[in-house]
């Protein structure tokens, strides 16, 4: 019986209902990470329309809205790392999770972003970009089309060589490294400046989900290059959830509603891209209790000897 993430199949066995019981906390854990994106995205934003300052590039001292979203976003970091180490004791990936429509949505909308990425990015932002900073930048958005690749290619789950994913893959590693470079050397806005903070957040929540996505083409527990590992399986997808797609939630509808090309360095398709990955990272999570296996008694021995 097919259904949704495996939660109202027909189970008999033992394991099966400790699946069911793993899925239940699961969802709820998926939900709190939405709530907790969501507060972080609308006080983001009313923290940006009432009290951002351009001219200085800081938040009005004592913005309730500013200590809003930077205690949902701790809180969210919070609750991702502890949820997955509760949900991942002794457990591993056995197999990759299969293609939903969200999955779906999230490829096909990323792959739709790094096209209009790199004929925007290497256009009039890097025109715009100083000399030192125009190179990485036009890189990163060359680069960036391996995301929307990599994407579709877990979505279709086409038989090509393993060796070609895991290029694939690393390039679309690449791709936010080198953007995170070209931010890095962007000295046109505040080094300490807050936004430009939650920028390097929203790429590097970014940067640990794909890290985990390439992980995967790595094999899972089952194959020879065991490189998959539960916790940061899991743990990647809920930061991206609930931090990186909270600020880039945030700053898009900021950019939408007050006719602005982006969130300083990071443009609106760029911080599309980025909520598109969200719903992938989302649908990872809701696969985990399918995907995932308590490591057998054997394998625990082996690693507490060694």
């Amino acid at each position: 019986m097919v259904s949704l993430y495996g939660l109202f199949e027909i189970q008999d066995s033992d394991r099966d209902m400790d699946k069911i019981k793993k899925q239940k906390y699961i969802i709820v854990s998926a939900a709190v990470s939405i709530v907790l994106a969501v507060v972080t995205a609308v006080s983001y934003y009313i923290a940006m329309r009432n009290d951002f300052d351009s001219s200085i590039e800081h938040f009005a001292s004592g913005s309730a809205a500013f200590v809003a979203f930077a205690v949902s976003a701790a809180v969210s970091a919070v609750f991702s790392l502890a949820l997955s180490v509760v949900l991942t004791k002794n457990q591993e990936i056995a197999s990759e999770p299969k293609t939903s429509i969200l999955s779906a949505f999230g490829a096909v909308l990323s792959a739709v972003m790094c096209i209009s990425i790199v004929f925007s990015e290497t256009g009039a932002f890097a025109k715009s970009s100083s000399a030192e900073t125009s190179a990485p930048v036009i890189i990163a958005a060359v680069l960036t089309v391996f995301i929307g690749v990599s994407a579709i290619l877990n979505m279709l789950k086409i038989k090509i060589p393993q060796s070609v994913r895991i290029i694939v893959a690393t390039l679309a590693v690449a791709a936010v490294i080198v953007r995170l470079f070209a931010s890095y050397f962007d000295f046109s806005h505040p080094i300490n400046g807050p936004v430009r903070n939650i920028n390097t957040i929203i790429e590097a929540s970014a940067l640990i989900f794909l890290i985990s996505e390439a992980r995967l083409t790595f094999g899972t527990a089952k194959s020879p290059l065991n490189k998959t590992t539960a916790f940061f399986y899991l743990f990647s997808c809920m930061v991206m959830v609930s931090v990186g797609f909270g600020f880039s939630l945030g700053a898009l509808m900021y950019g939408i509603v007050n006719g602005y090309s982006g969130n300083h360095n990071l443009s609106l398709m760029r911080l599309a891209l980025y909520i598109s990955l969200a719903f992938i990272a989302l649908d990872r999570i809701l696969a985990y209790a399918s995907i995932s296996e308590s490591v057998p008694e054997n394998e625990k021995a082996k690693k507490h000897s060694n």
